[in-house]
């Protein structure tokens, strides 16, 4: 790849990334515009908790439980279009799913690093 190659793919690339990230501000703003400020806030939250328990998972190979998660959600808003209060209660069990395939993750990587216990001789 030549030097103007790359300088034109990083340009394209911040540059279609630029174009999305405006509209995507534009219909935040118009979506989060009768939102308070707490609510704005735990969202934000909540949105980087998910993101780590996510990377957690992918990095220890359980992805299986993202798809599962991935399916559930699917399935109760899309197919069967839950809303209000059944929402929210999905939305609690999706998260607490993630958070157990985090616990789990990490008890295992924790029992691989506990020495191996000696039987009496």
């Amino acid at each position: 790849m030549s030097p103007v190659q790359i300088v034109l793919s990083l340009f394209l690339g911040y540059f279609l990334a630029f174009i999305a990230a405006f509209f995507f501000r534009e219909w935040l703003i118009g979506w989060l515009h009768e939102v308070t400020l707490p609510v704005a806030i735990l969202t934000f939250v909540a949105t980087f908790g998910a993101a780590a328990i996510v990377h957690i998972l992918v990095a220890r190979g359980l992805g299986g439980i993202i798809a599962a998660i991935a399916v559930i959600l699917f399935w109760s808003f899309v197919i069967f279009r839950a809303e209000g209060a059944t929402a929210i209660v999905i939305l609690v069990l999706a998260g607490a799913l993630l958070v157990v395939g985090v616990v789990a993750a990490m008890t295992q990587r924790r029992l691989r690093r506990l020495p191996a216990s000696r039987t009496p001789g």
